[in-house]
Formats: structure tokens, sequence, C-alpha cells
């Protein structure tokens, strides 16, 4: 538990520092061991969590997503 917390916390300091300029509205998390830790930092820094898959299902519907803030598209992916 110390290591996942010491983790996530130093990631959304670089996620901080390496966006200062801008400001994300969504959290983005690979599929699978992607999701506790993009579901850790949305929950932290108070915003919306999304995931992405690597290949589109076999099965059921096809959803694309894409995240437009204002005039600019913002997008913050963290893999796995």
């Amino acid at each position: 538990p110390s290591a996942f917390k010491s983790i996530t916390d130093m990631m959304i300091d670089t996620i901080k520092s390496d966006m200062a300029s801008q400001s994300p509205d969504y959290i983005i998390g690979g599929e699978t061991a992607g999701i506790p830790f993009s579901a850790v930092i949305a929950e932290k820094m108070g915003l919306s969590l999304s995931y992405v898959r690597k290949k589109a299902k076999e099965y059921g519907q096809l959803f694309i997503l894409a995240l437009r803030a204002e005039t600019q598209w913002i997008q913050l992916v963290l893999t796995s």
C-alpha cells in the first residue's frame, strides 16, 4: 500500500509539473493494469476517469472516445 501511494503521488506531481500550462479534464488509463493507478490519480486530482483498450472488443458495441476542452484536444494516457 505505501509503495502504491508513493507511485501515484509521484505520478500526480509529474502530471502537475509537465502540464503546468494546461489543465486536464480527464485521466485516461490503459486497460487492466492501468485502471487502478488511473482511478486513484483521477480521484486524488478530482478529475473524471476513462480507460482505453489496446484493441477493440470483438463483441458488443464499439465506442470511440474523443475528449475536447474548449478549443483544444486534451488527453492524458497512463499505460501499464
